[in-house]
């Protein structure tokens, strides 16, 4: 399911608006946890592209909401693999030993 579709029937004009906002910030997270979760059972390395393309959110608002990729797997309590070596980030810019 697409992270926009609702389970219940169409919008109700008489909710509030900050009521509104966050049933999508929920709707938002739930899709990108059941997406990496999805994505760690089948052994895929976890990036912001692969999620967007999962949730159907955009790379822009995932690296905004989850600028890490730590912050990614955070999002279903994952951890990286301890002694791996790999850079948190799944972009190549946000590599702390490439900053010089």
């Amino acid at each position: 399911m697409h992270w926009r579709q609702r389970r219940t029937g169409g919008r109700s004009a008489g909710r509030p608006a900050q009521e509104r906002v966050e049933e999508r910030r929920r709707r938002r997270a739930l899709a990108v946890s059941r997406t990496v979760r999805e994505l760690l059972v089948t052994g895929a390395h976890v990036t912001h592209e692969r999620v967007s393309g999962g949730t159907g959110l955009p790379v822009g608002y995932l690296r905004w909401a989850y600028p890490l990729r730590a912050d990614l797997l955070a999002a279903v309590g994952g951890e990286p693999s301890p002694g791996t070596g790999a850079p948190q980030s799944s972009h190549p810019s946000e590599d702390p030993l490439r900053i010089l």
